[in-house]
């Protein structure tokens, strides 16, 4: 048996990494919806991957206390003004997995 050309080697990883990035992007949200709603009394019906902080009614200083609480969860430092208020869950999952966070 043949091996599969190089091009279908390279989709295939493509593939398996792609799928391996979602499951770590769902993980970190999932992370940040139970700090959410534990921290914060979010109620877990309203979080979603494209909730903003806004519509959560999320201020400034919330949003520090937040930086502050995902920087322990997480053990990755986030820079006040980072979060912004309309960034959304998965905006904020995106720049935690930047900064190297891990499921």
């Amino acid at each position: 048996m043949r091996p599969p050309p190089d091009g279908t080697r390279r989709h295939i990883q493509k593939q398996q990494s792609t799928s391996r990035n979602e499951t770590e992007m769902n993980g970190i949200e999932q992370r940040i919806a139970n700090v959410l709603s534990t921290s914060f009394k979010v109620d877990p019906n309203a979080i979603d991957s494209d909730v903003t902080f806004l519509a959560l009614k999320f201020d400034s200083l919330v949003l520090i206390e937040l930086s502050l609480i995902l920087e322990k969860e997480f053990g990755t430092p986030i820079e006040d003004g980072e979060l912004t208020d309309d960034m959304t869950i998965n905006d904020a999952a995106e720049l935690i997995a930047a900064k190297g966070a891990t499921v």
